[in-house]
């Protein structure tokens, strides 16, 4: 399974990114998190969220029968 996140836009606080969610079978869903705090999740392979740049957040992906997998972001 493979998380991929495209930078879509950008200001001088947030960033706005796709994300799209490859290999492995099964559902697909994604969670973004800050800490403990679910911040967006979705029950998709693709789709978009806006964060605060300095922040670190981890993107989470999961796939029903293949497991879990995530990244660490800290935009700038």
């Amino acid at each position: 399974m493979k998380i991929t996140l495209t930078r879509a836009s950008s200001t001088t606080t947030t960033v706005t990114y796709n994300i799209k969610i490859t290999g492995g079978s099964g559902t697909a869903g994604w969670a973004l998190m800050r800490g403990t705090t679910n911040v967006k999740h979705r029950t998709a392979s693709t789709g978009k969220f806006t964060v605060t740049k300095g922040k670190t957040y981890k993107v989470w992906a999961v796939k029903k029968r293949s497991g879990s997998r995530y990244k660490t972001i800290t935009p700038k």
